[in-house]
């Protein structure tokens, strides 16, 4: 989802759009191809384990992990809904 070398800045930055259309695009199905959620949640969670963000960014990514739980969590495995929780 991010480049190794992109800043925290920019890695925040770039999460909220993201939570934004989860919100306000009424289309699940849409959602979903473009999302793709458990493939998303993965990508997030390694970003958390893996690559030592900052707390801002850390926030960001866990923030967006709830929120694709809470929309689309028929979509994810039982192993990927206990990792995130």
């Amino acid at each position: 989802m991010f480049k190794k070398d992109e800043s925290n800045q920019a890695k925040e930055t770039a999460l909220s759009p993201i939570g934004k259309i989860i919100k306000h695009i009424e289309t699940r199905e849409t959602l979903v191809k473009t999302l793709r959620p458990s493939i998303t949640v993965k990508i997030l969670l390694d970003e958390v384990k893996f690559n030592k963000p900052t707390q801002k960014v850390k926030g960001s990514v866990w923030n967006l992990l709830g929120l694709l739980c809470c929309y689309f969590r028929s979509e994810m495995s039982d192993d990927l809904k206990i990792e995130v929780q």
